[in-house]
């Protein structure tokens, strides 16, 4: 009798370590499934992420070239307009710097 519940014990810790192997193998198949899932959706974000940031640079650099292109309308214009200004005061401006230097320095 002794014989037989030794055998029946064995069976049931044989029994119960390949249910143990059994869960410890699918729980590292789980754990490399998972990971392999994260890669994928890390590279996946990652193109994304790249293809979003390539995009905001093109539009970037649109407004980039679109402000320096004003910047050159303004500054063109502006010195347009200092020219006009000169050209129309330039008797007035002429008289008023021999004016100061003739009160700086004398006749």
């Amino acid at each position: 009798m002794s014989q037989s519940i030794l055998t029946e014990m064995t069976s049931i810790e044989a029994e119960a370590k390949a249910i143990s192997d059994s869960f410890l193998q699918k729980k590292k198949d789980y754990k490399i499934q998972k990971n392999e899932e994260i890669t994928k959706l890390k590279a996946t974000y990652d193109v994304e992420i790249q293809n979003a940031l390539t995009e905001k640079e093109f539009d970037l650099i649109n407004q980039l070239k679109l402000l320096e292109s004003k910047v050159l309308n303004t500054q063109e214009m502006n010195k347009e307009k200092a020219e006009a200004i000169m050209k129309d005061n330039k008797e007035t401006i002429i008289n008023q710097i021999v004016d100061k230097v003739v009160s700086t320095y004398g006749y």
